[in-house]
């Protein structure tokens, strides 16, 4: 008997189900992506980057990607962590202003540099800045890079990170999450879209 994951209980997906058996259908995939997840979020020994501050980047990256079917997982467990509502209204005050679409930046490459985009960059304001820390704003400032001007996570945007105190190891990690979470809510709206079109 398969456990049912995350994404099941973000789906409400049943057991026999027809999404139920589709995922099924491909047991290595579906065990993979949990497998995946309870790695980045319920890791042995976190380190520096804690379990809180990893739901607070998940927070804003699902955010960022609108009206998710696992955004209100994440939001849930960073308020179980997190019980200070200050904290998380300016957690959602952040992806309101950080949210547009993309993805944009400015290509290195000479022979590509027509094709660059200007857009939103997100710059945390000061007040949010005191909320969140130093620590957690840079981030968040990443994450959004990542995702909205993901061509730009050069040198200079990683030193901001280690300014603030970031090793190389836990600027991996987060660079790991935002890659799982772009990925997982992807596989999680196609499901759901899937699933509509059956019941149409």
């Amino acid at each position: 008997m398969t456990v049912p994951d995350v994404l099941d209980r973000a789906l409400g997906v049943g057991a026999g189900d027809r999404l139920d058996r589709l995922r099924r259908a491909r047991p290595e995939t579906r065990s993979n992506v949990q497998l995946s997840y309870q790695s980045i979020f319920e890791p042995e020994f976190p380190g520096a980057l804690s379990v809180a501050e990893r739901f607070a980047v998940a927070v804003v990256v699902a955010r960022l990607h609108g009206d998710t079917p696992v955004t209100a997982h994440y939001e849930r467990l960073f308020a179980a962590v997190e019980p200070r509502a200050e904290v998380i209204a300016t957690l959602h005050d952040v992806s309101d202003y950080g949210r547009t679409t993309g993805p944009f930046g400015q290509y290195r490459e000479s022979r590509l540099g027509a094709e660059s985009t200007e857009g939103l960059r997100l710059t945390i304001a000061a007040d949010d800045r005191q909320v969140l820390g130093d620590e957690l704003t840079a981030l968040l400032e990443y994450a959004h890079l990542l995702v909205f001007r993901p061509r730009e996570s050069g040198p200079d945007e990683l030193q901001k990170l280690v300014d603030v105190g970031w090793t190389a190891g836990e600027i991996v990690a987060v660079s790991q999450l935002v890659a799982f979470l772009s990925f997982q809510i992807r596989l999680a709206v196609g499901l759901a879209v899937l699933r509509s079109t059956w019941k149409a």
